[in-house]
C-alpha cells in the first residue's frame, strides 16, 4: 500500500527516509538525506543553495557523546536538532547562520548525542518543536 500525505502545499512520502519528531503540536515530519560515514558527516549540507521547507539531514553516529558542527560553505542558515541514543531532543541550536570566513565558530551539543538533525533555521519555533520531543526515523 502506497500513502501519500499532503502537507503544507507538499507530498510527503513516507516510503523515502524520513524523520518524525513528536511536538506538543503533532507529528512534524522531515524527509532526510542519511549522513553516517565520516565523509558524508563532513561534507553535510555544504554548498547547498536550498532545501525544501521539509527536507533536511539526519546526521548518524555510531557514539552518544557531545557533538560540534559548524558552518563553514554552509550557505543556508539551519536549525541543528541534537537527539541522543534515544531519540529524544536533547539542545536545539536554532538559526545557525551560515559562515564563508576561515575561521567559523563551533557548536555544541551541550550534552550527549547520537542523531542531529538540521533543518531550515525556523522551522523548529514555527512547528513548536522543543527540547525534550522524541523522534522516530523510517530509513
Amino acid at each position: 500500500m502506497f500513502l501519500v500525505l499532503t502537507m503544507l502545499g507538499g507530498c510527503f512520502s513516507p516510503t523515502k527516509p524520513y524523520v518524525s519528531l513528536k511536538s506538543k503540536n503533532g507529528n512534524q515530519d522531515f524527509h532526510v538525506e542519511i549522513a553516517d560515514t565520516r565523509d558524508e558527516r563532513t561534507k553535510g549540507l555544504m554548498f547547498r543553495e536550498s532545501l525544501a521547507e521539509r527536507d533536511g539531514m539526519l546526521f548518524i553516529f555510531e557514539d552518544n557523546s557531545e557533538k560540534t558542527f559548524w558552518m563553514k560553505n554552509t550557505f543556508l542558515p539551519l536549525d541543528i536538532v541534537f537527539m541522543n541514543e534515544n531519540k529524544e531532543i536533547v539542545h536545539i541550536l536554532r538559526n545557525a547562520e551560515p559562515c564563508t570566513e576561515d575561521i567559523c565558530p563551533k557548536f555544541s551539543s551541550q550534552l550527549p548525542s547520537r542523531y542531529v538533525l538540521e533543518i531550515n533555521a525556523g522551522m523548529s519555533d514555527k512547528l513548536g518543536i522543543l527540547e525534550g520531543d522524541k523522534a522516530e526515523f523510517n530509513l
